[in-house]
Formats: structure tokens, C-alpha cells, sequence
């Protein structure tokens, strides 16, 4: 994963809805629905990394959420 103009580049772009079993080539480019920063999640894991977010997408094809462990840097 990497950083670019502050949005999250991952090294395996797919992404599959486990609801419809829809699959994508491009994370990116899915709806963000909402990203949970590393401070709200360490409330509830202890010892979650600071650099990382979950990010959660809408699936183009049902509407729910697919959500996905990335790296982040808050700007």
C-alpha cells in the first residue's frame, strides 16, 4: 500500500462483496462509505498500528459495505 494525493493506493486493487459475491478491479474506485481512523479502532484492539485505517466501500452491484484493513495518513 502506498499514499497518493491522500487517498489510500493498495498493491491488490480487487475487491469482492461478500453479500453477492460481485467482484471488482478497482477498490479506488467504489463508493467510500466510511473510514474508521486507527484511534477509534484501537479503542476496541489494543496495540493497533497508528498508519493504518478500515475503510469501508459500497458494492456497485447490492449496496452493502465491503470493508478493508489500508494504511492511512491523516492530512
Amino acid at each position: 500500500m502506498a499514499i497518493r494525493n491522500g487517498e489510500v493506493v493498495l498493491m491488490d486493487p480487487e475487491a469482492s462483496c461478500s453479500a453477492c459475491r460481485a467482484t471488482f478491479d478497482e477498490w479506488a474506485a467504489l463508493e467510500l462509505v466510511a473510514r474508521i481512523e486507527s484511534t477509534e479502532v484501537e479503542r476496541l484492539i489494543r496495540g493497533w498500528s497508528a498508519n493504518l485505517c478500515i475503510e469501508v466501500r459500497a458494492c456497485r452491484w447490492c449496496g452493502k459495505g465491503i470493508t478493508r484493513k489500508c494504511e492511512w495518513v491523516s492530512p
